[in-house]
């Protein structure tokens, strides 16, 4: 499937929140994908492919239980007490058996080595992409 961007009125995760849509007559407005959307695409495109689907499932079940900790019943909450929901989520995470805080944090660095791989990646294209426009300015002018 194609990925479909919309225009949100929200700004960072919380733009997934469906209600923050941007409308115009029967039709959802669409968004271009920007270049941190894009680092973030390419970065968890690229930790999940080296992960196999019993890590994920843990994994996710594991941030899932974090998430639980703080109690909150929705997002917002959450992005509303951010220390307290973080210091929660830590706690938890130190909380669990051994072996699956191993597993949790092991799959956490995996992610920000996504994260510092792709992100000199496409600091390579942007760079490209800028030296190629200013070349071309000078060739036209």
């Amino acid at each position: 499937f194609p990925d479909i961007l919309i225009h949100s009125r929200n700004k960072g995760f919380m733009q997934h929140d469906g209600f923050s849509w941007c409308v115009e007559r029967n039709r959802f407005v669409r968004a271009e994908r920007t270049d941190l959307g894009e680092f973030i695409r390419r970065t968890i495109a690229d930790w999940l492919s080296k992960m196999d689907d019993d890590t994920r499932r843990a994994f996710v079940n594991d941030l899932f239980g974090l998430i639980e900790s703080t109690e909150a019943d929705t997002l917002q909450e959450i992005s509303l007490r951010k220390l307290e929901s973080a210091e929660r989520m830590i706690s938890s995470a130190f909380g669990l058996p051994e072996e699956e805080q191993q597993k949790l944090f092991y799959t956490i660095i995996e992610l920000l080595r996504s994260g510092r791989d792709k992100a000199m990646e496409l600091l390579l294209e942007i760079l490209s992409r800028e030296l190629n426009e200013d070349t071309q300015d000078a060739t036209d002018a």
